[in-house]
């Protein structure tokens, strides 16, 4: 005979929870945080040795011919927009001006001889006035010069004794007063033999000449025309909107043809240099995908595309990526565009994310 089974012993709810905890538990919290470990390295950690710098555009502003400075009217650190003015630069020399003037004046009087004395006569009040207008002009070219450089030299020396420093002593201040005061005069007198000079001529033009005295005053009207040329300043024009990051020469200081006087960098970055160290897991495709995220206190994360790949592998600073990396690498370069709600600026640095398109 069989022994009656019997009814299985009843396991109390709190001894199931206690084994469910031991067994159970440990390993579906261990699953679920491997689980979110990969979502969260998939979608918010990026590789470090992918990196990307924002492309800081600069431009170089130089003089195309040799001279001097006569006046700059930025400093470093100011705003500047495209097309405006920075500075002068005076290319003619006085003393260049003065020898080719002595020139003209010799030509003339050679070409005088030449003439017949009754012609000479008639024609030398005409062509003594173009050369003394010419000389004028010469005159006053070169001392407005003198006269821009004196207003910056008594404004600066006026803000400094204003400004209760002790360098500038009134007796100074009141020595380049008198030096400006004195061009302002020599050129406001330099203007008013020019236009004397120009209503003599007027009257003079009605008066017959002869062909070869004409042909002298051509000459001079040409020679006039190459030297009011060369007397002009060049004027130092802004590339684009930016910010003037180096100041390299003052007013007054010279220049060489091709020197840098500024630099200006661009306030509006357009793209992000991104690196690749050699050897690359991921080579970037141009229309891949990029999550770009900054590296500030405020992280931001958008997403660019690639627009363009280098060629071949070129050297890179590897403190882009650790700032204890001092050896230089190879690393593949890429062009990504940069979102326009991205709030970056110019040589920042940024982490860069690969999505490659499908």
């Amino acid at each position: 005979m069989k022994p009656t089974p019997l009814p299985p012993i009843p396991t109390p709810l709190a001894q199931r929870w206690q084994q469910f905890r031991l067994r159970t538990l440990p390993v579906f919290v261990f699953a679920l945080v491997c689980l979110a470990v990969g979502l969260l390295w998939r979608q918010v950690v990026i590789p470090a040795s992918v990196v990307g710098e924002v492309e800081t555009v600069t431009s170089i502003v130089a003089s195309v011919q040799a001279g001097s400075i006569g006046g700059l009217a930025v400093d470093r650190f100011a705003l500047v927009t495209k097309g405006q003015e920075l500075g002068q630069v005076i290319i003619a020399r006085p003393e260049v001006l003065q020898t080719a003037l002595a020139a003209i004046q010799a030509d003339l009087e050679s070409a005088g001889v030449r003439l017949e004395s009754s012609e000479w006569n008639r024609a030398q009040s005409f062509e003594q006035m173009q050369l003394g207008l010419l000389n004028a002009r010469i005159l006053l070219a070169i001392a407005q010069p003198g006269l821009i450089e004196a207003e910056l030299e008594f404004k600066r020396d006026q803000d400094l004794a204003s400004g209760g420093k002790s360098v500038i002593s009134a007796a100074q201040l009141d020595l380049t007063r008198a030096k400006r005061d004195r061009l302002k005069a020599e050129v406001t007198h330099r203007t008013t033999v020019i236009e004397a000079y120009e209503k003599a001529l007027q009257k003079l033009q009605a008066s017959q000449v002869s062909n070869a005295s004409t042909g002298i005053a051509r000459q001079i009207a040409a020679d006039r025309a190459r030297f009011e040329a060369e007397l002009k300043p060049v004027a130092l024009i802004a590339p684009f909107d930016g910010v003037v990051t180096r100041v390299l020469k003052r007013s007054g200081d010279t220049v060489t043809a091709g020197e840098e006087i500024l630099t200006i960098t661009s306030t509006n970055p357009t793209r992000i240099i991104g690196y690749v160290p050699s050897p690359a897991q991921v080579i970037p495709k141009v229309g891949d995908t990029v999550e770009i995220r900054t590296r500030s206190a405020r992280r931001q994360t958008q997403k660019g595309e690639v627009v363009q790949v280098g060629a071949q592998y070129e050297f890179f600073d590897t403190t882009l990526i650790s700032p204890n990396m001092t050896l230089k690498a190879r690393a593949l370069t890429f062009h990504v565009s940069l979102p326009p709600n991205l709030k970056v600026l110019p040589g920042e640095i940024v982490d860069l994310a690969l999505r490659p398109a499908r």
